[in-house]
C-alpha cells in the first residue's frame, strides 16, 4: 500500500499520458502500449543516460502537443470572436507562414470594458499544470518587449497528448514586464550561445 500510494502520481501520470495501461484481467496488471514499446526498451537498456533516440522521441512529441496546442488556442480566439465574422478570417496561424516571427497566431483582442478590439500576436506554450513551465527564445522575448500589451502569452495546461485544459488557460499580457521581469516567476537559464569574436 505504502508503494502504491509513493508512485501513484507517476501511475497516473503514465497513464494519462497513454504510455501504459492498466488491465485487471490478467496478472500483469500495468504493461506499456505498443506505441511506445521502442522507447521503453531503451530507457531499461540505458538507466539513466538519455539515448538519442529517446532524444528524438521527446522532441518530436513536444513538436506535435505544440502544434495541437496551437490548433486549440487558434479554436478558442474563432470562439471569442463569434461575433465578428469579418476579424475571424483575419485570424492568422502565423507560426505555419513565417517560424523566425516570434509568436504563434496573430488575432484581435478586446483593449477595455467598451469592446473595442486591437489587434493582438499571441504566443502559444504548452505547459504542465503542476509548474506552468515553459520555454522562451530570445527572438520571442524581442517581440514582447517591442508589442507590449499587444503580445499575449497563452499557458495552456496539457491534459494528455490530445487533450488540453482551456479551464485552466492563463493569458499574459506583455509577458516581458509581467514574466520576464516579474518576481513571481522564476527564471533558469539553460542554454548560452556564442560566438568568436
Amino acid at each position: 500500500l505504502s508503494e502504491n500510494v509513493k508512485f501513484s502520481n507517476i501511475r497516473n501520470l503514465l497513464i494519462d499520458a497513454k504510455y501504459i495501461h492498466y488491465n485487471d484481467d490478467s496478472n500483469i496488471y500495468y504493461f506499456h502500449s505498443d506505441k511506445y514499446e521502442s522507447l521503453f526498451n531503451i530507457l531499461f537498456r540505458t538507466n539513466s543516460i538519455i539515448h538519442p533516440d529517446v532524444l528524438r522521441i521527446i522532441k518530436q512529441s513536444q513538436e506535435e502537443i505544440g502544434y495541437k496546442a496551437e490548433l486549440a488556442v487558434l479554436n478558442y480566439e474563432e470562439k471569442k470572436l463569434k461575433n465578428y465574422p469579418s476579424l475571424q478570417e483575419e485570424i492568422l496561424h502565423i507560426s505555419q507562414i513565417d517560424a523566425s516571427a516570434g509568436y504563434d497566431i496573430k488575432s484581435w483582442t478586446f483593449e477595455d470594458e467598451n469592446e473595442n478590439l486591437q489587434e493582438c500576436y499571441i504566443e502559444v506554450k504548452a505547459v504542465s499544470k503542476i509548474n506552468m513551465k515553459f520555454y522562451i527564445s530570445r527572438n520571442e522575448l524581442i517581440q514582447a518587449k517591442n508589442k507590449k500589451n499587444k503580445y499575449l502569452l497563452y499557458l495552456l495546461p496539457v491534459i494528455n497528448d490530445e487533450e488540453f485544459d482551456l479551464n485552466g488557460l492563463e493569458i499574459i499580457p506583455d509577458p516581458y514586464n509581467n514574466v520576464y521581469k516579474s518576481k513571481y516567476w522564476n527564471m533558469k537559464i539553460e542554454s548560452y550561445s556564442f560566438k568568436k569574436v
